[in-house]
């Protein structure tokens, strides 16, 4: 993690000591939004007992949500109120986030992101959602990460003609860097899941990804992400209509 001037963001803590496994990312296409899951098998490289502050990344989508549903309660259970800015931050990317650890629920706070004007590897970057958890030493532990994820989405009208841009997902695999080595072996899964299987397509990386039936699978073993294996998905094509 890098900074730019005076501008600190935020840093994980001691996870150069934990590597990461085996990976398996799902994600559930669908006309509005994604679901994501993500389990990872991660293990304390040390013989000592590890304390680990990790973030998870969340895109701006442009949507205008925020933590708040339309009663004005939290939309994303575990979230630690004192952490939210006034006003709270939009967070369309990762509505109903959840983290577990050896099946336990983690608590969750929000770090916003300030560096996206200064350094472009935080462009876009609306903050972090961190949480701590604890490895024994030499301790393998399950860690898993579900959210719903609204697109990237513009709509604009002249007159009675419109121009809706293309539905994205992103996902940013380089912040999984921050871990012990390479990703001892993952695979990554988009399903349509009630959209054109057709229309689904992977913008980038290039030639990562293969069909397996509807879907779209990318398989690897000893991976140093990245920011070449952030990856970038179109669900339904942009869209414009003329009267």
């Amino acid at each position: 993690v890098s900074s730019s001037g005076d501008v600190l963001g935020f840093a994980p803590e001691a996870t150069e000591k934990i590597r990461i496994l085996d990976e398996l990312l799902v994600g559930r296409l669908g006309p509005n939004s994604a679901a994501v899951s993500v389990r990872y098998r991660m293990k304390n490289e040390t013989a000592s007992k590890v304390k680990v502050r990790f973030g998870f990344p969340v895109e701006e989508t442009g949507r205008g949500e925020d933590f708040a549903d339309e009663d004005g309660n939290l939309a994303l259970e575990g979230i630690d109120p004192e952490s939210l800015p006034k006003p709270h931050r939009k967070i369309g990317y990762c509505r109903d986030y959840a983290v577990t650890a050896g099946g336990k629920r983690l608590k969750v706070s929000w770090e916003e992101e300030k560096r996206g004007k200064a350094d472009p590897l935080f462009r876009h970057l609306a903050g972090w959602l961190v949480s701590e958890m604890t490895f024994d030493g030499g301790e393998e532990k399950e860690v898993s990460i579900t959210f719903d994820s609204l697109y990237a989405k513009t709509v604009h009208w002249v007159s009675d003609d419109s121009h809706t841009a293309a539905s994205l997902f992103k996902y940013r695999l380089s912040t999984a860097a921050c871990w012990a080595g390479p990703i001892g072996k993952g695979r990554i899964v988009l399903e349509p899941a009630g959209i054109d299987p057709g229309e689904l397509r992977v913008i980038k990386p290039v030639n990562r990804f293969r069909k397996e039936g509807a879907n779209w699978v990318w398989e690897f073993t000893g991976l140093e992400p990245t920011l070449a294996d952030d990856f970038e998905v179109e669900a339904q094509p942009e869209v414009s209509t003329y009267t």
